[in-house]
């Protein structure tokens, strides 16, 4: 897939677009009135970035991403052979701080998720990743889709 993607560190699908607070604060307020308002139908749909904040690196971060995870595979892939040295010393020190989905603990998003299923907010959660982090957070596996699978054994 590396070959798809942009060997230029530099290019726009790299760029990390960050709101500002005021804008954050409006968006979360519309998700809540949303929320309320359709309360008992809502589906979310997941990926990668949910659990970027358990240690597990996604595949699209570029360089010195503010996940704080090392740069995504792909990037790596289609760039690393253009890295300085301070790059690689950069990717070095936040690969360190990676764990493997074996070891990875749901963050407080994932138990957020649960909660919302819980207080009857939540029909049902889509999620891309297979590191089992949804199934680990407790939320509802019979309201799970996880497209990819997961990572753990359950049934041989």
């Amino acid at each position: 897939m590396s070959n798809t993607v942009s060997n230029n560190i530099k290019d726009d699908e790299y760029r990390e677009y960050i709101d500002d607070p005021k804008v954050v604060e409006k968006k979360v307020d519309e998700l809540a009135r949303l929320m309320r308002k359709h309360k008992g139908r809502v589906v979310f749909f997941t990926g990668a970035g949910i659990s970027t904040g358990a240690g597990i690196p996604d595949f699209r971060s570029g360089v010195n991403s503010v996940t704080g995870m090392p740069a995504g595979k792909w990037c790596k892939d289609a760039t690393s052979n253009k890295w300085d040295d301070d790059t690689k010393k950069e990717n070095r020190n936040r690969r360190e701080k990676t764990t493997s989905a074996l070891c990875a603990i749901p963050t407080k998003s994932h138990m957020g998720l649960c909660a919302l299923k819980e207080a009857g907010f939540v029909r049902g959660l889509i999620s891309q990743n297979c590191d089992g982090l949804h199934r680990r957070s407790g939320f509802d596996k019979s309201s799970l889709a996880e497209l990819h699978g997961n990572t753990n054994l359950e049934v041989c």
